[in-house]
């Protein structure tokens, strides 16, 4: 698996992509590319995830598809970790849950962020497990504070890309060529409302990262 520091560099132009997906299990390296949902634990759009997106159930007691919402599973993993708060999207996470997200992490190889063995470790009551866990729970703290700043930078960057490829199009209108109202993107179409949505969307991002 590639190191953490190479890892960061990749998240940030989307490299890392291609290496995470084929360590996924999916069937599409890129699925979740065409995925305009944003994960409802950071609101990062699943769709600029640069490796695959984790299946959280949204309750414990069923089964159906629809029961599944596409998180970012390394946020979620260190954000467990760092705070130490079991309840995510309304509900404490089961023991098949946390099996299913470490096996996600250890999968994509997205780093030594195990939610079972942060549990271990608080389990065994031996001063060098206490230790552990602490150095385990501060790593995934400051892996958590990287992200919330790598995917500030990323969905800036996606926002402004989408503007310019607006203007540009609209410039075009102008001159009098079809399409002047409306920019097709991979999986959407954008209008001037669409813009104005995701910038503000963009905005309230921030937002809730910075509170956090």
């Amino acid at each position: 698996c590639t190191d953490e520091a190479s890892i960061q560099i990749a998240e940030i132009d989307g490299s890392s992509t291609e290496r995470a997906s084929q360590h996924s299990g999916s069937g599409s390296r890129d699925w979740w590319h065409a995925c305009m949902n944003n994960c409802p634990i950071t609101a990062f759009p699943v769709r600029l995830l640069p490796y695959p997106p984790f299946r959280l159930r949204l309750s414990s007691r069923s089964s159906s598809p629809d029961n599944v919402a596409l998180v970012d599973g390394l946020s979620l993993a260190c954000k467990v970790l760092s705070q130490w708060n079991f309840q995510v999207l309304g509900r404490l996470l089961t023991e098949e849950d946390i099996h299913r997200l470490d096996l996600h992490i250890k999968r994509c190889c997205l780093g030594p962020f195990r939610v079972g063995r942060g549990l271990a470790l608080s389990k065994q009551g031996s001063r060098r497990a206490d230790e552990e866990l602490k150095a385990l729970r501060q790593r995934a703290g400051r892996r958590l504070s990287q992200l919330q700043q790598i995917q500030r930078v990323r969905a800036g960057r996606d926002c402004e890309r989408t503007l310019q490829t607006t203007a540009a199009h609209e410039a075009q209108g102008r001159c009098g060529r079809p399409g002047a109202d409306q920019v097709l993107k991979p999986g959407l179409l954008l209008d001037s409302q669409n813009v104005a949505q995701m910038r503000e969307q963009s905005r309230q991002q921030q937002q809730q990262q910075q509170q956090q």
